[in-house]
This record gives structure tokens, C-alpha cells and sequence, in this order.
């Protein structure tokens, strides 16, 4: 009689950490539902369009740049303008400039279809509404009638202008987040600090996890390499996985440790070098290459070790190239954690000529005729541009996503179909998230022996009590605190996870990872992430009590 085989079952994190907008609303960047609101204002808000932008844009440099930016955007010719938005060249190469820059990048239209969305003041206004509108359309190819606006009849969008539209609203969401982050650098350098201590933090208790690991011997073998926690960022910008980035290099570069940390972002992508003299690119390590280094036939000095860090939705730091259609990722000119030169050259060159460095002829010949935005692939040297960022929003409408996030989809359905502990931080788990409501309550109804514990860091309610809340503690915070995001949120999680393993926090980010001095300590970083106990990797042990 044939002996019954064990079924394989490979390991994966034990903790997926959902980082949603409202995780650095502290570090002033704005949440999904406040850029919807600037969007709105800078394309259907009452006022001057030079009102209109310094309302959103606060710094005086990025307001004066940003105006001169739509205004070129909006056809004006007046010299004045030109020679500030496209100083160095002609006014015939500034006309052809301004041309170009109008076939790709339609404000016009996006005003109409702003106009178009469902509700007509800022607080009622939904950024999902205004991509979904886009994104149906373009699928479809159809064009429409956007609604008559003052004495004048409607006008027909041809569906040519969609997509100009679109790459305007891009440019504008980037903007709005650069300007942002350079908020934070002015003004918040303190609460950076917590966040970026949070991730050496991280860091250094994955080397301490693996050297506890490393004594099984079995490197080439997930209960090994894999770290025990993965990310998957709602947010288009880079900046949580910039922290971690530089806290994983400065751990890597320490005294030359026999353990070395590097991300998988579920897809090969190249990133532009940082700190690099020569356009060379440096490709993070997946699981293929950790299994060869790790193997002792090979001879390796150091033992590799990586976490699964996925933009389900894109990011800001993306281009994808029009030519090869791969991949490059941009994390700025140095490892300073606080360099401006973190999120990618924007349209005007005023905003990045402090910053902007060449590294290829393809780049400074591009600089040189006015494109400021322009980075080399680092595939085939193809030349992106802004417009090659490739953002989408979870709606209503799924529509056609790029090969690469399909294949970052199916593998954080895998992911978050074996975690034993979800965690949302500053994700409120919205209705229209369609899909990883449906994922997540599959995942819980799998058995009894695998239930998954549910933590939810939501708001920022400094009267809350400093502590995880549960059961009684929970209920009767909730019953207070009646239609807050926090109380949305932990109801949503009770919905699909048991309530007795949800627990939430309501003092909001960066609190939840500070002890009581306001420092961030490898046990405030445990509670957040393992609320089971420290994870030992193997697999009679993964299991939360």
C-alpha cells in the first residue's frame, strides 16, 4: 500500500500589512479623498487659475511653477510665460514645446470631465468617480456629451482626448504628492524621523530573525529567505518603500553582515541607480537568484534574505517604457532619506533644476529641448516621460490592467490567501475595494485552524486609549465614536473577519509603533505586526495563538 503523501503547502509571510493614504496623512500627504478635493478645485473651482493653485500648492516656488504650467497647458502664447516655463530656449522651440506638451497633456478637457462626475462641490467630489469615467470610455473607445455649462451647448469629448486628460489628472496627483513631501522636509523632518526609525527598526529585527532561522540550514528554502511580513501599498507614492529601501541598505552595508536584505516586488523591475556616476541599472533580487546565492555549492559571502513589497495600483516612481514596455523604477539621486530628488523630475524645470541630474546622453539632450520630466529606460535608453507613469484606481470598473500589475494581482491573491494576520494601516478598506473584500472573506472561510487575526490602525484620535483594542473595549469605543473612518473600518473588518480576532488602534500612525517616550522599539514594532508573538519561521510555529 502506497504511504499518503503530505500535502505541499509553501510558506508565505505571516503578516500582510496593507499601507493605505491615510498611513502619512501625519507626514502631510494627502489622502485619496483630499486630492479628489484638489483636483477638483484646481479644474472646476471658482476664481483665477493663479487663485486657484496657490490655494492647493502652498509653497510659493510650487505655486508660481504650477501656474505657469496650466497656463501653458491652457494654449496661452504670451512670451513672459514661455521664457519663465522654458527658459534657455527660442520662442520657436518654446511654441513647439508648448505644442507637444498640448497633444499629450489635454487640462481643457479634464476640466470638462471633472464637470461631468457626480457631485459638484469638493466634498462631494470622488477621485474614483473621475478615473472610472476615463477608464470606461477609453476601454470602450467611445467618446460622449459632457453636460452644457453656463449659455453653452454641450460639447462632444472624441475619445482621442481622453487619454491626454488622464495623463493630465497623473501629473497633477504626482504634483500634489511631491509638493506634499517637500511639506514634510520644510516642516515635519520630526515625524519623518519616526517613520524612517520605524523602518531600521524592521530592518534590523529581520537580521535577528534570520540569524535565529539560519541555525535550520536550509537557506535555499523559503522557511528561511522569505521574511515573515509583506506590504502591498494602496498609495502611489514611493515613500514607505524608500524607508525601508535605505534601512535595508544601511543594514546591508554594516560591517559587511553575513545577512543582507533586499524587496521582491512580484515583478522584475529595474531601478535607475542611485548614487550612480553611469547609467547602469541595478535589478532587485527575487526568489531565483536568492536560491542560487544561498546555496552553499555556490560559495556566497553573505546569506540573502527578501520581502514582498507590491503597488497593486502603480506608483508615482514607475515609468513604463513606450518602446520595451518593461519597467523602470526612479528612487532619487542619493541615499539621503530626506532628498527632495525622491519622486521623479515633474513637467517644469524649476521644480527639479535644483536636483535633476543627467545620466545618459538620451537624458541631457532631452533636458536641453525642455523635457524636463525625461529618465532613460534603464532596458533600451527609450526616453520616458511623465505621461509614462502607469497609475490605476480600484473603482467600479476593473477594465484592462498592464500585463505587469495582472501579474503582481495573482500573486498577492496568493499572498493574502495564506496570512495569518492582516494588517490595515491607514487603508480603510472602502466599499468599491471590491476585490480584496471578496479576497479577504474567502481567506477567512477556509477552517477553523486557520483563522487570521485582523488589526486596524485607522484615524488619529489622540484621546483614544494608548493601547490594542478588543472585544468589550472595542465595542464601546465604536458606540462612541459613531461614523469615524476608525469605526468604518473596524465595523468592515468585523464583517469579514471574526470580531473576537479584530483589534484596532485609534491614535493613528506614527503612534502605534512609538513607546511611551515617543520612540520606536523592537516590541512596539512586534505587538504591531505579530500579535501572536514573534514568528520563528518554521512551520510547526507558524500559527497565531
Amino acid at each position: 500500500m502506497t504511504p499518503d503523501l503530505p500535502d505541499y503547502q509553501p510558506l508565505w509571510p505571516e503578516t500582510v500589512l496593507f499601507w493605505g493614504a491615510g498611513a502619512t496623512r501625519a507626514l502631510q500627504l494627502r489622502t485619496t479623498a483630499e486630492l479628489g478635493q484638489a483636483v477638483f478645485h484646481l479644474a472646476a473651482g471658482e476664481g483665477s487659475l493663479s487663485k486657484r493653485v496657490s490655494d492647493e500648492f502652498s509653497l510659493d516656488h510650487f505655486a508660481a511653477s504650477v501656474t505657469d504650467l496650466l497656463t501653458v497647458l491652457s494654449g496661452a502664447d504670451g512670451r513672459a510665460v514661455l521664457e519663465r516655463f522654458l527658459p534657455g530656449l527660442t520662442y520657436r522651440e518654446q511654441r513647439h514645446r508648448q505644442v507637444e506638451l498640448k497633444k499629450d497633456y489635454d487640462f481643457a478637457t479634464l476640466c470638462q470631465l471633472v464637470r461631468t462626475c457626480p457631485g459638484h462641490t469638493p466634498a462631494a467630489f470622488r477621485l474614483q468617480d473621475l478615473f472610472t469615467l476615463i477608464d470606461m470610455h477609453l476601454d470602450c473607445r467611445h467618446g460622449f456629451y459632457a453636460p452644457a455649462s453656463d449659455d453653452r451647448q454641450r460639447q462632444f469629448i472624441a475619445p482621442e482626448r481622453l487619454l491626454p486628460a488622464r495623463n493630465v489628472l497623473v501629473m497633477l496627483i504626482n504634483l500634489l504628492h511631491y509638493h506634499d513631501f517637500s511639506c514634510s522636509l520644510a516642516e515635519g523632518r520630526e515625524t519623518l524621523a519616526q517613520y524612517a526609525a520605524f523602518a531600521r527598526t524592521l530592518a534590523s529585527m529581520m537580521l535577528c530573525e534570520g540569524e535565529r532561522l539560519a541555525k535550520d540550514g536550509r537557506y535555499v528554502e523559503r522557511s528561511y529567505y522569505l521574511l515573515s511580513y509583506a506590504v502591498i501599498s494602496m498609495n502611489w507614492d514611493p515613500l514607505l518603500l524608500w524607508l525601508l529601501d535605505n534601512a535595508y541598505n544601511e543594514a546591508n552595508v554594516r560591517e559587511f553582515p553575513d545577512q543582507r536584505l533586499f524587496h521582491d516586488f512580484g515583478h522584475l523591475i529595474g531601478l535607475r541607480m542611485v548614487n550612480g556616476e553611469h547609467p547602469t541599472a541595478w535589478y532587485p533580487v527575487n526568489e531565483a537568484v536568492v536560491q542560487r546565492l544561498n546555496d552553499p555549492s555556490y560559495g556566497g559571502r553573505s546569506l540573502f534574505r527578501i520581502g514582498k513589497y507590491y503597488f497593486p495600483h502603480g506608483c508615482s516612481s514607475w515609468r513604463e517604457c513606450p518602446n520595451c514596455g518593461k519597467l523602470t523604477l526612479y528612487l532619487g539621486n542619493d541615499r539621503d532619506p530626506y532628498s527632495p530628488s525622491l519622486y521623479p523630475p515633474p513637467l517644469t524645470g524649476t521644480l527639479s533644476a535644483m536636483w535633476r541630474q543627467a545620466q545618459s546622453g538620451q537624458e541631457q539632450r532631452a533636458h536641453a529641448q525642455g523635457m524636463f520630466d525625461a529618465l532613460h529606460c534603464v532596458h533600451c535608453g527609450t526616453v520616458t516621460e511623465a505621461r509614462h507613469i502607469p497609475l490605476v484606481m480600484q473603482s467600479g470598473l476593473r477594465g484592462r490592467r498592464p500585463a505587469f500589475l495582472e501579474e503582481i494581482h495573482h500573486e498577492i491573491r496568493i499572498c493574502l490567501e495564506n496570512a495569518h494576520h492582516v494588517l490595515f494601516m491607514g487603508y480603510t478598506l472602502p466599499p468599491d475595494d471590491i476585490m480584496y473584500r471578496s479576497l479577504l472573506a474567502a481567506r477567512q472561510k477556509r477552517g477553523t485552524d486557520c483563522q487570521p487575526f485582523c488589526s486596524v490602525v485607522v484615524g488619529a484620535d489622540e484621546s483614544a486609549p494608548d493601547d490594542w483594542l478588543t472585544g468589550r473595549e472595542l465595542a464601546a469605543y465604536l458606540a462612541s465614536h459613531e461614523g469615524t473612518a476608525f469605526s468604518h473600518t473596524v465595523q468592515a473588518a468585523q464583517a469579514i473577519f471574526p470580531p473576537e480576532r479584530v483589534r484596532g488602534y485609534a491614535r493613528g500612525i506614527p503612534a502605534v509603533f512609538l513607546d511611551a517616550s515617543g520612540h520606536v522599539t523592537p516590541e512596539t514594532v512586534a505587538d504591531l505586526l505579530y500579535p501572536g508573538g514573534l514568528p520563528y519561521r518554521l512551520p510547526d510555529q507558524r500559527k497565531m495563538s
